[in-house]
């Protein structure tokens, strides 16, 4: 079906009341693109241009996912990272972002029949271009194509070995500068293009996060909640390379066989997704496409619902006895699709239910269907907030870290409580101060230059 553009300029139209308005919902192979076409009389005039029928104007909403194309005036216009000075030769005279959507608004079109729609597959393939010109296009020749297509690729990164909260090790790989512009440019024309099953991953997608995932099982009763074990490490080589192969022909890219292996070879280390990749999230939400649809199927049959975040699964339920064998299907799908290197961790696979609390992804689902944030993460801003306001000496002592880093953690902290619970926000303000905690919310981020400084 295609898809409705609900965020239109309702109250322009309210006031033309002589206005007539069609809705056009247009579906191309792999995008859908709706269309609002108003003709434009009497109040709703253009400045400076006639009105009424004879004079063919028309006002045109356009929402756009990116993919889309159209072809305005017999000017092709793609959506892909989407500047406004891209659009300056277009007659929008509002353009608007919403994540990874963009709204061409108040349009004005002589001629409506020179707009015309095209197929997303159709503009890839005339807009295909060798990978050396991508690149080159991309940095300006700042960065070497060569060294991208041929150089050595270990002196490019360091390694370090941490430990997370469980206190468990785990082997981190730190890129040099030059590694992550040509992993910004294998995400940007590669990896942030191949498909992925949008309506149960959450992770590492722009306009989505942990918080939509959870709200998705808000008003089930009981929770079937695992993850897997080593989960970027369990995804290999030939599993990058086929999805790759896969999604050939929705990359902007000529020649993607030629360098198959080298791309391989730079977003892995010894055959595996590496921690600390910035290119090893994104490949993940592809790499498990399969495996998704699969178990996405299976838990439409069975009335489930599912949602992964990165290696997290939940899947839920009214009842709770279709849940009790949820491990051995996840086994079976793993199996059956090919996956022979993920596994489940036993030890953090559990079922609970509502009337107790129930923690998903940190958050915690009230018995009344609210999605909230957990205690213990409610006790932690309150405690570094009362200490902004009333004791900055001993702020940095509670982190661990220097001030600045501080107010950085804490307006880290304030945001994601702003994504998950506003009423628990809204208490904050209260108690604190509307200032001091807006502050904090809009606090600019720490950048890469200022950190080395």
């Amino acid at each position: 079906m295609p898809t409705r553009a609900w965020c239109l300029d309702y109250q322009r139209e309210r006031t033309c009341p002589n206005s007539s308005a069609e809705r056009l919902d247009v579906a191309s192979p792999s995008a859908c693109v709706s269309v609002l076409i108003c003709r434009i009389v009497g109040s709703c005039q253009r400045p400076g241009v006639s009105s009424g029928p004879k004079s063919g104007l028309y006002r045109v909403c356009i929402y756009l996912r990116v993919g889309d194309a159209l072809n305005l005036r017999g000017r092709p216009f793609r959506m892909c990272a989407a500047r406004r000075s891209v659009l300056s030769h277009l007659p929008f005279r509002s353009v608007c972002r919403f994540g990874s959507t963009l709204l061409l608004a108040d349009c004005f079109v002589p001629i409506i029949s020179n707009l015309r729609l095209v197929s997303t597959r159709a503009l890839s393939k005339m807009t295909k271009k060798p990978l050396r010109v991508l690149f080159d296009a991309m940095y300006h020749n700042k960065q070497n194509f060569d060294d991208f297509a041929t150089g050595e690729i270990d002196r490019h990164f360091t390694k370090k070995t941490i430990k997370d909260d469980a206190g468990k090790e785990r082997l981190v790989f730190i890129t040099d500068r030059t590694l992550r512009k040509y992993h910004s440019f294998l995400n940007l024309f590669i990896f942030n293009r191949l498909p992925v099953n949008e309506g149960v991953v959450f992770s590492y997608r722009k306009g989505t996060n942990a918080a939509a995932a959870v709200r998705m099982h808000a008003g089930s009763k009981h929770f079937y909640q695992a993850d897997f074990s080593n989960f970027f490490g369990s995804i290999t080589s030939d599993i990058v390379r086929q999805i790759i192969i896969n999604g050939e022909d929705v990359l902007p890219i000529a020649d993607t066989n030629q360098y198959l292996d080298r791309i391989v070879d730079l977003v892995t280390v010894d055959g595996r997704l590496p921690m600390g990749y910035s290119t090893s999230p994104v490949i993940s939400n592809a790499a498990l496409l399969l495996f998704d649809k699969e178990l996405a199927r299976y838990c439409q049959s069975k009335q489930l619902v599912y949602t992964r975040y990165s290696d997290d699964i939940i899947i839920s339920s009214d009842e709770k006895e279709p849940l009790m064998d949820m491990s051995q299907v996840i086994a079976d799908t793993l199996s059956d699709c090919d996956y022979y290197d993920l596994r489940l961790n036993e030890e953090k696979t559990k079922i609970s239910s509502k009337g107790r609390k129930v923690k998903i992804l940190g958050m915690v689902i009230l018995p009344n269907g609210q999605v909230s944030l957990d205690a213990k993460m409610k006790n932690r801003i309150e405690t570094l907030l009362h200490l902004y306001v009333n004791n900055q000496d001993r702020l940095s002592d509670a982190t661990k870290i220097d001030f600045e880093d501080s107010v950085v953690q804490l307006s880290g902290l304030l945001n994601y409580a702003n994504t998950i619970d506003q009423d628990y926000l809204d208490k904050l303000r209260r108690k604190y101060g509307v200032t001091v905690v807006d502050i904090l919310i809009h606090q600019p981020k720490k950048t890469d230059s200022k950190k080395a400084e």
